[in-house]
């Protein structure tokens, strides 16, 4: 009876301890997982079908914060890829697989962003690996099918690369600016002194970025603007600006991109990796459950207009809760000289 009691006592007293903590301290864990049918019209290069999660959308992460007293908070994020498919996560660099006629570079899970940091009443400051603060101004928040087979990005609908809206920056002091009556601020900096072999892995000594939003009412104006510094002294700049409004079940996006790197299309082979200037718009419209959106590009290619893109798309998504929804849609991308793509695209998505 006796060893009973000590039993419950420590019991309640080690129960105790933890919520306790857990009043100060929380982690939490999420996650999205995706799988999707993509059918490729490629011209004469021929017609491809996938199921694939290529795209980067599968992701597994940990959130985590404590109160430390006197309105200071530490906080941080752990966040990795994974692909549910065929175990390849898009992003990795270790390990080349050829799939459907397509190289996929990638392992099973791999690093996206991760960082720590303290916040209060100044704003936030942290260091480790993040989303580009030029990505997540207007960019993929821009975009109802980032990381589907249907992304504008690399199409002709945005511009991509570390330095426009893929992939992270990385070795990065980050500080976010407090709500300034609407007005929000990021900026990013790279102290590092070492030389990344690729864009994925690291963010060259000099690199910044930074990127303001300003909600008023219905509307957000955003500027976005990237500087990477490249041995031997010289630059290449990124700039954009757009914005946003909402009014009942309609939302209309756009954005206006001069770009001097990230300026890729990655369709049908073609080779053309110069100075961009795309302007996107994107319109939305939500009946019940339902999601319809249209979304247009014009990309003019600032070194060879032959590689002058049209952009345009069409797509819904329906919720059936608040974690699981489907998507289907087509988008095309016409190009000047070259072959054209089209793309048709399905899938399911569940967030935890």
């Amino acid at each position: 009876m006796s060893r009973k009691i000590i039993t419950l006592a420590v019991s309640a007293v080690v129960l105790g301890t933890v919520a306790a903590m857990n009043a100060q301290a929380a982690v939490k864990v999420y996650g999205n997982v995706l799988t999707q049918i993509g059918r490729y019209d490629n011209g004469t290069n021929g017609d491809q079908t996938l199921q694939n999660d290529n795209t980067g959308r599968g992701r597994l992460g940990f959130i985590f914060h404590e109160n430390l007293g006197n309105g200071l908070i530490s906080f941080g994020k752990m966040e990795f890829q994974l692909d549910i498919n065929d175990s390849y996560a898009a992003g990795c660099n270790s390990v080349t697989k050829t799939k459907g006629g397509t190289s996929i570079v990638g392992e099973q899970t791999c690093m996206r962003d991760a960082f720590v940091g303290i916040k209060g009443g100044f704003g936030a400051i942290a260091g480790g690996s993040f989303h580009g603060a030029y990505k997540t101004t207007g960019g993929v928040l821009y975009d109802p099918y980032v990381t589907t087979v249907l992304d504008a990005r690399g199409v002709g609908g945005m511009a991509r690369g570390r330095m426009a809206q893929n992939n992270f920056v990385r070795q990065i002091v980050q500080y976010q600016t407090p709500n300034l009556a609407g007005l929000k601020g990021q900026f990013q900096y790279s102290f590092d002194q070492s030389t990344p072999s690729t864009p994925n892995s690291g963010t060259t000594n000099g690199d910044w970025l930074t990127g303001l939003k300003y909600d008023i009412g219905s509307f957000q104006l955003i500027g976005a603007y990237a500087h990477n510094a490249v041995s031997g002294g010289s630059s290449q700049d990124n700039w954009k600006i757009g914005g946003q409004w909402k009014g009942g079940p309609f939302i209309v996006q756009t954005q206006y991109e001069n770009t001097e790197t990230g300026g890729t299309l990655l369709f049908n082979g073609n080779s053309y990796n110069g100075k961009a200037r795309i302007w996107y718009l994107n319109g939305g419209y939500r009946m019940g459950n339902w999601d319809f959106y249209a979304s247009y590009a014009d990309y003019r290619a600032r070194d060879n207009n032959a590689y002058d893109t049209k952009f345009w798309r069409l797509g819904t998504w329906y919720h059936f809760s608040k974690r699981t929804s489907v998507y289907a849609g087509y988008r095309k991308s016409s190009i000047d000289v070259g072959q054209d793509q089209g793309v048709w695209g399905t899938g399911l998505r569940v967030d935890f």
